[in-house]
């Protein structure tokens, strides 16, 4: 008898498609923030061999599905699939914070578009559970870097946030926390 194990999706597959006598009942996994691998068939492969589990009433408190921020971009890279993902794919990028006037911004977003398309195979996510993050107001006209320091927000602090735990404290200037964008974006 296999203790229950708490692993992240690609490994929980290769563990029950290579070890014997271990049930997917004993398998958990907890995804969150960020963009599931596979194609169709690997997503299919998980849905059908680790089935949603729904320990408590928060909507995190289920396993086998991804956590996301409906305003967390991760969640929406790569999929391209706007009719079979209408919720979770890349265009959503374009108006997710409100509409936008910036041209580099939607040249960057088309420029991952292009690469996703690129790609050999058709990424699809995982099934998720959703929340919304809080969000402050922005401007037609916003900056790049305004705008990472939102992702960044969305991405990590509201998480933090949803799940009820207090997360790590960046340095604050001036009641930003754009410090730490440029880290993160490559930006100098």
């Amino acid at each position: 008898m296999y203790p229950t194990l708490f692993l992240l999706r690609t490994l929980s597959l290769a563990l029950l498609n290579t070890v014997r006598n271990i049930s997917a009942s004993n398998v958990l996994t907890a995804m969150a923030a960020g963009p599931t691998p596979g194609n169709r068939n690997f997503v299919r492969l998980f849905e059908l061999t680790l089935p949603k589990i729904e320990w408590g009433p928060a909507d995190y408190q289920t396993w086998n599905v991804n956590l996301c921020n409906t305003l967390d971009v991760a969640p929406h890279a790569w999929s391209i699939d706007e009719e079979a993902f209408p919720d979770q794919n890349i265009h959503n990028l374009f108006t997710m914070y409100g509409p936008r006037e910036d041209l580099e911004l939607s040249a960057k977003i088309n420029l991952g578009i292009g690469l996703a398309a690129l790609a050999p195979i058709a990424y699809c996510p995982i099934r998720s559970v959703k929340f919304t993050g809080k969000l402050q107001p922005m401007g037609l006209s916003v900056s790049l870097l305004e705008f990472l320091e939102a992702v960044f927000v969305q991405h990590i602090d509201e998480y933090f946030r949803h799940l009820g735990i207090r997360g790590p404290t960046a340095p604050v200037k001036g009641g930003k926390i754009a410090a730490r964008v440029p880290l993160i974006a490559g930006i100098p």
